[in-house]
Formats: C-alpha cells, sequence, structure tokens
C-alpha cells in the first residue's frame, strides 16, 4: 500500500510561488520547495524540532550588504 504525503505550504509564503512544503513521511518529515517538487529533503521529527529552532533563534538569517548585526 503507498501513502501519498499531503503537502502544506509554509504561512511565510510568497505571493510569486517562492515557498517551502513539508509534510510528514516515514523517516519523520520530508521538505521541498514548491518549485521543484520532485526533490525532497527528508529528516527525522528530532531533526526537523531543532532546525526550527535554530531558523526561530535567526541563526539561519541571510545577512544583506550594510547589515551590521552578527549572529553569536
Amino acid at each position: 500500500m503507498t501513502h501519498s504525503k499531503i503537502w502544506r505550504k509554509a504561512s511565510g509564503s510568497d505571493a510569486h510561488g517562492q515557498c517551502v512544503e513539508v509534510a510528514a513521511s516515514t523517516a519523520g518529515v520530508a521538505v521541498r520547495d514548491s518549485k521543484a517538487p520532485g526533490s525532497q529533503l527528508s529528516m527525522s521529527a528530532g531533526a526537523w524540532v531543532g532546525l526550527l529552532e535554530a531558523v526561530r533563534a535567526g541563526r539561519h538569517d541571510l545577512l544583506h550588504p550594510g547589515h551590521a548585526g552578527e549572529h553569536a
């Protein structure tokens, strides 16, 4: 029996389709780019929680030219 994933778009998606989608998977969580749905990144539920915590803490923010701040 094949189970298809139910993909959900990130709440921060923009109007131009630039978004990340997530779905539960047998490995834990699958993540993909909505513009390239054939490629997926799978991770354990624990790794997903760690990634979310790091993103929320700003550890993966991109520094733009002129941005004076640095992350600890």
